[in-house]
């Protein structure tokens, strides 16, 4: 399996996003250090299980919950969510995360 998160969705949606941001600007995570948030989601989608829940017109879509560790050493459950590409299976792209 192949988990792809692009630099925009994390620096242009998740923390520019007021909605989303809230979250994450309180716990030290800003588009200066954007990629410490990509590594751990990644790493979180690797070692935690996927949980289908639709098929949708750009593929499956899948929720995996997990925790990571922020750089003030707090550690949060997050739920991201992950489509699989149809032309692509075995490729998941990342959608979004927030607060478990």
């Amino acid at each position: 399996m192949t988990f792809v998160i692009h630099e925009a969705k994390i620096v242009e949606y998740l923390l520019k996003d007021p909605g989303k941001s809230k979250f994450f600007i309180p716990l030290v995570i800003t588009r200066f250090n954007w990629s410490i948030l990509r590594d751990d989601i990644l790493e979180m989608a690797e070692n935690f299980p996927k949980k289908w829940l639709r098929a949708t017109e750009f593929g499956n879509k899948y929720e995996i919950v997990g925790q990571i560790l922020t750089p003030i050493g707090r550690s949060i459950t997050l739920k991201s969510g992950w489509f699989e590409l149809d032309e692509h299976p075995d490729v998941f792209r990342f959608i979004t995360a927030y607060p478990a």
